[in-house]
C-alpha cells in the first residue's frame, strides 16, 4: 500500500530520503563531495544509502533504478553545486530538489552509464 502511495506522491519519498540523510549528519557520518559524486557516477549511491540505514523501503526496484538515473544525471549536469565539504549535504540538496521537481523518467529511459 505504501508503494502505491509513493508512486502517486514521490515528494513524500524524497522528503523521507532527505530526513534520513540529515539524520546521518546528526549521527556524525561523513562523506566527501568527491565520494558523493563518484557514487552518483558509478550508480552505487542507492547501495550506500541502504548500507547506512536510510529508510528507502517505500521505493520498489523500479523506483530505485529511476532514482539512480536521476542522481547520476543531476550530478553530471550540475557537478558539486557549490558544496565543497559535505557530500551528505549535497545529497540532501539533490533530494530536496527532487521534492519540488520529481524525476519524470520512465524505466525505459533510465540507461545508467
Amino acid at each position: 500500500m505504501i508503494k502505491q502511495y509513493v508512486q502517486k506522491r514521490p515528494q513524500i519519498a524524497f522528503t523521507m530520503l532527505a530526513t534520513g540523510l540529515n539524520r546521518l549528519i546528526d549521527q556524525g557520518t561523513s562523506l566527501s563531495i568527491d565520494d558523493a559524486l563518484k557514487m552518483c557516477e558509478e550508480c552505487t549511491l542507492i547501495a550506500w544509502i541502504e548500507r547506512n540505514n536510510v529508510d528507502i523501503s517505500p521505493w520498489d526496484e523500479e523506483s530505485k533504478t529511476i532514482m539512480t538515473f536521476a542522481f547520476q544525471a543531476y550530478a553530471a549536469c550540475y557537478g558539486d553545486c557549490g558544496f565543497k565539504n559535505n557530500g551528505i549535504s549535497y545529497l540532501i540538496d539533490m533530494a530536496l530538489t527532487f521534492v519540488n521537481n520529481p524525476p519524470q523518467y520512465t524505466l525505459e529511459e533510465c540507461v545508467v552509464y
